[in-house]
């Protein structure tokens, strides 16, 4: 009897997933959030949703283990854009700056195209740095946030100097003349274009920044949001109930408290983002 239920357990844990009955990853919304409809055509059936990029031709998605999908202008089929990244990729980050494209990935560093993703090239001197989560383009340098600290390129990516010890930086953003770095247990910020940083918000993890006109908001942990008006002197929360009638872009409507109901289950919602076609959702595959 043992035996047998033993040799059950290990065929359910060998089998390979039910792809058929998995439900699709990334869903597009074209109200607001108010639905929500699946959005994966050509993406492999197992892909978990990471990031996305708009980019004046299309829009870019990264993915875990799959690599980077791309939909053209007018399309709505993801095409892979992998040529030259190794067959297992889970890309984390990317940024643009025209053609130039960058790639973050989990222990495989950065990726450079200079065709809008065509092909890749891994940079010749290459982080070290466990996880590279963060990305940005900014008056000429190339700029990482990674689970080692903050790191310039003034290559384009080629070549990379540690400027920063802010370990798990999660997001970086430029906005009102100053640079962010979210990460572990805060916000940080830097008026020299990277070269330096200052602490500007202390407490729960911030996963991501949204930015809409002169504010900036932070998404933490959990997904409760903090909002700055002041180029990060002051942060702010959410007070009481607020109403999302009058919430126009996907940063007040997160302020108002909004949280997208996917179908079949939204507890492992990834990111959601706005993008030319509508707002975007990514859930994980497991729901963690």
């Amino acid at each position: 009897m043992l035996t047998a239920l033993l040799f059950s357990l290990l065929h359910l844990a060998l089998s390979p997933v039910d792809s058929a009955n998995l439900p699709p990853q990334l869903y597009l919304s074209k109200d607001q959030g108010g639905s929500w409809q699946p959005f994966n055509q050509g993406l492999p059936e197992q892909a978990t949703p990471a990031n996305v990029l708009n980019h004046p031709d299309g829009i870019y998605l990264t993915t875990d283990a799959h690599g980077l999908y791309f939909l053209p202008k007018g399309s709505t089929v993801w095409e892979p854009r992998n040529n030259r990244l190794p067959q297992r990729i889970d890309i984390n980050a990317i940024a643009a700056d025209g053609d130039k494209l960058a790639i973050g990935t989990f222990r495989q560093g950065v990726y450079l195209s200079f065709n809008g993703g065509k092909s890749w090239t891994p940079s010749i001197f290459n982080l070290r740095a466990g996880s590279v989560r963060a990305l940005l383009y900014h008056e000429g340098l190339l700029i990482a946030g990674t689970d080692g600290g903050i790191y310039r390129s003034h290559d384009g990516g080629m070549s990379w100097r540690h400027c920063s010890d802010l370990q798990q930086t999660n997001d970086l953003i430029a906005h009102g003349g100053r640079l962010y770095a979210a990460r572990l247990k805060g916000i940080f910020v830097s008026e020299d274009n990277g070269a330096s940083w200052q602490p500007c918000f202390a407490g729960n993890t911030a996963q991501r920044f949204l930015a809409d006109g002169q504010s900036l908001y932070a998404q933490l942990i959990g997904q409760s949001m903090i909002r700055t008006t002041d180029g990060g002197a002051n942060w702010e929360i959410p007070i009481g109930m607020l109403s999302s009638k009058n919430a126009k872009t996907l940063p007040q409507k997160l302020w108002s408290g909004y949280r997208a109901e996917l179908p079949n289950d939204s507890s492992g919602l990834r990111f959601i983002s706005s993008s030319p076609r509508g707002w975007l959702a990514g859930r994980t595959m497991d729901g963690c």
